[in-house]
């Protein structure tokens, strides 16, 4: 099983060396990374400090490649909802944009 040490080795796995779309890659990575910020957070509360460097790396250790799978999968989901959105702002505009358009002959 792949191992990761860092966000240095999940960033380029997910947007340096994927075949997929690199703003596919850089969504998932902030959405790893989102879950790490919100591991920290728990951390802080529950121990009264921040993990420590090592901790950390433990963390990111812990990662399987499902992790970074299901981030896709999430990212996906979120820029097509995205793309949807942008699309019916867009459609909207389609009848003005068309009546102030003159043809060209």
């Amino acid at each position: 099983m792949k191992q990761y040490f860092g966000a240095e080795d999940i960033y380029r796995e997910l947007v340096e060396e994927s075949d997929e779309s690199w703003l596919l890659g850089l969504v998932a990575f902030a959405m790893v990374e989102e879950q790490r910020i919100e591991w920290m957070r728990h951390h802080e509360q529950h121990h009264d400090a921040l993990p420590s460097p090592d901790e950390i790396r433990g963390w990111y250790e812990q990662q399987s490649p499902g992790v970074l799978l299901r981030a896709k999968g999430t990212a996906d989901n979120a820029l097509q909802a995205y793309s949807e959105d942008v699309s019916s702002v867009l459609d909207c505009y389609v009848p003005r944009i068309s009546k102030d358009v003159t043809p060209i002959p």
